[in-house]
């Protein structure tokens, strides 16, 4: 069990919250909201700049995210293959 699992539970759910919410930004800003949503009305609504920065950050964490998966699946089964070669030479050494 890890050692600060709540702290990392804390932070796997405001990582979710991040990518919900620049799902829905870019849904929006995509125009796939509906037919409600044309072409003319997101031509006349404005984003503000603090709308905007939050909207940055939320691309960057979902980036970051993404690229955290894809170094996670590749460095969890490299370290399990280390540790397992390490246990394999201590037992042919003893």
């Amino acid at each position: 069990m890890m050692r600060n699992e709540p702290r990392n539970r804390a932070f796997r759910g405001a990582v979710l919250a991040a990518c919900v919410a620049a799902l829905i930004v870019v849904a929006h800003g995509s125009g796939l909201g509906g037919p409600e949503m044309d072409g003319q009305a997101l031509q006349k609504a404005y984003m503000g700049p603090g709308a905007g920065i939050a909207a940055v950050g939320a691309l960057i964490g979902l980036v970051w995210i993404v690229i955290n998966v894809i170094v996670g699946l590749v460095w969890y089964p490299v370290r399990r293959f280390r540790q397992w070669r390490r246990e394999r030479q201590a037992q042919s050494k003893s």
